[in-house]
Formats: structure tokens, C-alpha cells, sequence
């Protein structure tokens, strides 16, 4: 007895004719009923991305494989001139001109580069800094705060930069002026050997408020900032509302060392941060006295009212018994007297208001 076995035929092969029947065979679609197997509409078992979103994600993909080209910076504002920052050799002349000029303040910076053509419109230097990092190139300045303004520097200079401008602010708050070389002096025992008075000079051109006080360009001050000198002027004008340069000179300085002294021109400065300050013929005047109560202690406030009730000056001893009469302590007319920016003390030893006309003369001649 033979025995035959049936072999099912094999499958015949897929034909795919055009693009429908593709993406049926690849998605394992159900043909319609009454379609043709050629030209019939495919139902995918799951929905199929549209041609729309597939170039949606072909753009994505494009563009995370831009990002880590070296041609591609994000996109800035025409005044950043992102087609030149990805050149190298523009990025290497550009800082080898910024570069030599520091320490200098953002702004300045900028300023010089317009001048020399680089950046017509302006330069974001942070900007430029980064696109340094993203052409592997190391950029050698750093721009950062201080005092308020943005300084541009190199890297290696940094904490000396900071070290200047902390030594300035402290200077100042405690008296209220200061000299380059000063700084420079303290800066060099702190930090060590500094480039030039030039470097700290240009540092601290940076801060907010920084002004020169003279034209040699060694005394300054930091503008709207709070100081013992400020203090002073303040507690004269409460008593006075206008008064000669010169005694205001000695009111001010006359307690304190001759190098502590700025030289008599910088007083204008000082004198014009009054509220409603004027200077004419070399008197200081303000349209009203500035409150007592405010600037001045209440001993202060008390010496004032004795010099105030007396029809001239009074010897040191006659000061005392009527301070002694309010219960003021010895050691409060001491410092008044020695110290005090509201007493003048007249050649022969008597002693009477700032502004009182009796000390015109003798100011004059002990000055």
C-alpha cells in the first residue's frame, strides 16, 4: 500500500505594488471588504503617524545632531553677529584686541570695539565669552559684578580686582576719600605685588559713583555712599545754611592728619552731594537747614543751643560750667571741642558756632 502525503503549497510571494500596499504589509492592516488586494483601502490595527508628523520628528532629530556641530551657535540678535562668532580666526582678533585694555568696565569695552569696526552694534561680551568655550577656544576674561557695574578682566586678575574694590569701599565708608596709590599700597600687603595703580585705577573706574577729586587722578570717592566725612557735612549744614569753602575746609579736616586731607578743590565735589548745594564766589548755600534731629546726637544738640544763646564766643571753662548745668558729661565737651566739625576754636582759645561771624576773622588768620 502506498502511502502519499500532502504538502501544502508554499505561500506565494508578496508583491508590493505601490505604497498603500507597503505600509498594509508592514502594519499588518485588514483590507476592507469588497477592496481589491491592490488598490484597497488599508485600516491599520494602530494608528499610523502622519506624513506631517514624521517630518516633525526628522527636524528634532536634525537638530539635536546640529546642536553639537561646531557650526552651530543658537540663534542672537543681528547685532551679535552669530555668523562671525563661529568663525575662529574672528573670534582670536576680536579678543586679542579686548584683551591688552583690561581691567575696563563692560561698557568701555564695548565702546572701543565699535570704534575698531568689530561690533557695529554693540557686543555681548558674557555672549562672546561663550562662544569661546563652544569653539574650544579659552577665553581669557571673565566679566563680573562689582560695585554695581560690570567689570571685564582677565582671568588670572580676578581676585585681585576684588580685593581692590573691597579695600576702596572700606576706605571710604570709613572716612569718605581715598587715594589710588593708598589702595594700591593695601592691595599689596593683602594680595601681593599688583601690576600698576593703573590696574586698580581702572577696576575701581567700574564701581557706581566712583569720581576723581582732583586732576592728578589719586583722590576719589564713591558718590551716594555713606561715610564719616558725609556725616560731617551733614551736621554743619543742620546748623548753617551757607558757608565760605575755606572754613568748611577746616571744619571738615581740621581733626585729622595732613595725608587724610584731600586737596581743597575736591571739596566742591563733596560739597555740591548737598540736597540743593550751589557754589558761588566760594560759598557753599542751601535753600534750608537740614533737620537737627536727624543728624545730630542729643548732646550735639544740646553744646549747639549753648554757642546758639551766646552773643559771641565763650572761653572753654564757661562752655563747661553751662554744660555741666544740662547734665552733659566731661568727656562729651571734650570730644566737642577737639573734634567736632560744629565748633571753631579762635586763636585765643575761646570757642563759638561753626558760621557765627565772629569766627571769620580769626579763622582766617589760624588758617
Amino acid at each position: 500500500m502506498k502511502i502519499f502525503l500532502h504538502t501544502p503549497a508554499a505561500p506565494p510571494a508578496l508583491h508590493i505594488h505601490d505604497q498603500a500596499s507597503a505600509c498594509a504589509a508592514l502594519l499588518k492592516v485588514t483590507p476592507l471588504p469588497g477592496s481589491s488586494s491592490c488598490q484597497s483601502q488599508c485600516r491599520p490595527a494602530s494608528p499610523a503617524p502622519s506624513h506631517r508628523k514624521l517630518s516633525d520628528v526628522l527636524e528634532r532629530i536634525e537638530r539635536v545632531q546640529r546642536k553639537h556641530r561646531r557650526e552651530d551657535l543658537r540663534p542672537a540678535p543681528p547685532a551679535l553677529a552669530p555668523a562671525r562668532f563661529a568663525d575662529g580666526d574672528y573670534l582670536a582678533k576680536t579678543i586679542e584686541l579686548i584683551v591688552p585694555e583690561l581691567p575696563l568696565s563692560d561698557q568701555a569695552i564695548r565702546d572701543r570695539l565699535e570704534a575698531a569696526g568689530i561690533a557695529p552694534g554693540g557686543v555681548d561680551l558674557v555672549r562672546l565669552a561663550k562662544a569661546a568655550s563652544r569653539l574650544s577656544v579659552e577665553s581669557p576674561f571673565v566679566v563680573i559684578a562689582l560695585g554695581s557695574g560690570r567689570l571685564v578682566v582677565r582671568r588670572r586678575d580676578v581676585p585681585l580686582a576684588t580685593s581692590a574694590f573691597s579695600i576702596a569701599a572700606r576706605t571710604t565708608l570709613n572716612w569718605g576719600v581715598a587715594t589710588i596709590s593708598g589702595v594700591t599700597s593695601q592691595l599689596t600687603t593683602v594680595a601681593g605685588p599688583v601690576p600698576s595703580p593703573g590696574f586698580v585705577a581702572r577696576v575701581l573706574a567700574t564701581a557706581r559713583g566712583f569720581e576723581w577729586l582732583d586732576g592728578e587722578h589719586d583722590w576719589f570717592w564713591l558718590r551716594n555712599r555713606p561715610s564719616r566725612l558725609m556725616d560731617a557735612l551733614y551736621k554743619i549744614f543742620s546748623v548753617v545754611t551757607e558757608l565760605s569753602l575755606p572754613r568748611l575746609y577746616w571744619a571738615l579736616f581740621k581733626a585729622h592728619d595732613e595725608r587724610m586731607r584731600p586737596p581743597a578743590v575736591a571739596l566742591r565735589s563733596l560739597a555740591l552731594a548737598l540736597p540743593g548745594a550751589r557754589i558761588e564766589r566760594d560759598v557753599v548755600a542751601i535753600p534750608h537747614r537740614l533737620d537737627r534731629s536727624t543728624y545730630l546726637s542729643s548732646d550735639e544738640r544740646a553744646l549747639v543751643e549753648i554757642l546758639q544763646g551766646c552773643p559771641g564766643a565763650l572761653p572753654p571753662h564757661a562752655l563747661r560750667a553751662s554744660a555741666a548745668e544740662r547734665s552733659l558729661s566731661s568727656r562729651a565737651i571734650l570730644a566737642f571741642l577737639r573734634g567736632s566739625p560744629l565748633v571753631e576754636v579762635l586763636p585765643d582759645g575761646r570757642c563759638c558756632l561753626i558760621g557765627a561771624s565772629v569766627g571769620d576773622a580769626g579763622r582766617a588768620a589760624a588758617i
